[in-house]
C-alpha cells in the first residue's frame, strides 16, 4: 500500500509517496501561487499530486490553521492559503482524487 502525503504551506506546497512502513518512495513540490477561490487552489493541489509515477491508495494532508476532525478548516492562515478557510479539505481532496484522506495540523 503506498500513501500521497500533501504538505499545504503559505510559500510551498510539498507532496511525498510514502510505502506502508512509511519510507519516503518520492517527493516533489510546488509553489503556492495566490489563488482568490478555494477551487483553483484545490485544483492546482490535485494537478501537482498526480505528478508521481507512483500509484497510491490513499492520502495525508496537512494544511496551516485549525483543522477540525471532520476535515473543516476553521481558521485563517497567510493569504497564500487564504481559500481555504471555511473548507472541507477532506471532502474537497476526496472529490477531486477518489481516494480516503486524513487531515491534520
Amino acid at each position: 500500500m503506498h500513501y500521497l502525503a500533501i504538505d499545504i504551506g503559505g510559500t510551498t506546497i510539498q507532496y511525498a509517496i510514502l510505502d506502508e512502513n512509511l519510507n519516503m518512495l518520492q517527493q516533489w513540490s510546488t509553489k503556492t501561487l495566490a489563488f482568490t477561490d478555494k477551487n483553483q487552489l484545490y485544483d492546482y493541489v490535485f494537478q501537482h499530486g498526480l505528478k508521481s509515477n507512483l500509484n497510491f491508495d490513499a492520502i495525508g494532508v496537512s494544511a496551516p490553521g485549525v483543522i477540525e476532525d471532520d476535515g473543516y478548516i476553521t481558521t485563517r492562515a497567510s493569504v497564500n492559503v487564504r481559500p481555504l478557510y471555511q473548507t472541507n479539505i477532506v471532502k474537497e481532496l476526496k472529490q477531486r482524487f477518489n481516494k480516503p484522506v486524513t487531515a491534520l495540523n
